[in-house]
């Protein structure tokens, strides 16, 4: 099934709705779409991005942030399963 997401900008923040199913597909794409409408929207760095990480941390997600391209891919490197193989 299909899902819709609509982010609308509020003052200092985006209100992101996802309606539809809630498939591991879906909940892929609409993060995936959040994820590029806040990169375009945000410029934050140190302590901005470690409160985001401890946010959705604590919300259940499993994200983590890093300074650079390296330093992720060494990270995911760490947790086995070929997950950052170039």
């Amino acid at each position: 099934m299909s899902c819709q997401l609509t982010i609308v900008a509020k003052p200092g923040y985006l209100h992101a709705v996802a309606t539809g199913t809630n498939s591991p597909e879906n909940v892929a794409r609409y993060l995936g779409e959040v994820h590029r409408e806040c990169a375009a929207r945000v410029n934050a760095s140190g302590d901005s991005m470690q409160f985001a990480e401890t946010v959705a941390t604590n919300r259940g997600l499993h994200v983590r942030v890093f300074p650079t391209v390296a330093a992720a891919e060494a990270w995911l490197r760490t947790l086995g399963g070929g997950a950052a193989e170039t």
